[in-house]
């Protein structure tokens, strides 16, 4: 009678820690995988920010080459001498300075709008990422409830069979 309680009670010791080393086992494989889809997030973030800071920059490095070579076009176009002098006389240089400050402008305005456009489109992207980030957030924390749910009721089948098999093992022994 002491021998089978010593037994039982060692015997239940061991499910114990057999059960909770399977639920720590669980609960590791849930982490692991919740790591690994968040890692995976974090490198599609960073990826995306490297990107938009390539494009950023790729803009406004066509926009700066383009002005430039517009300015070394008209430097080329430009009077010089005789030409100079009656341009300026008659006003013409003024009309072409004049003409030339408005196409400044426009292509400024559209370089602006341009910039504009690619951070409207950036922030939708960033906002999507973020969205993504919270969905999976609330991802594992619906999993982690679920693993915890799932446990406690295996725990409480475990409490509920033992009494089971305790009176099936009394009716079997005279």
């Amino acid at each position: 009678s002491r021998a089978q309680e010593f037994i039982r009670t060692r015997l239940e010791k061991q499910a114990v820690r057999a059960f909770q080393m399977e639920a720590s086992q669980r609960w590791l494989t849930l982490r692991q995988s919740q790591q690994q889809r968040s890692a995976a997030l974090n490198a599609k973030h960073k990826d995306m920010e490297t990107r938009h800071r390539t494009q950023q920059q790729a803009l406004l490095t066509r926009q700066v080459r383009a002005a430039s070579e517009i300015e070394n076009k008209r430097r080329e176009r430009e009077a010089k001498g005789l030409a100079a002098f009656f341009g300026k006389v008659t006003g013409i240089s003024s009309l072409i300075r004049k003409k030339h400050e408005k196409q400044d402008k426009t292509r400024n305005t559209k370089d602006i709008e341009a910039m504009q456009t690619l951070k409207r489109r950036q922030q939708r992207e960033l906002h999507d990422l973020k969205q993504q980030a919270r969905a999976l957030t609330s991802v594992e924390k619906r999993e982690a409830r679920s693993l915890r749910t799932k446990i406690k009721r295996e725990q409480f089948r475990g409490i509920l069979r033992e009494p089971v098999q305790e009176r099936e093992q009394a009716q079997l022994t005279p």
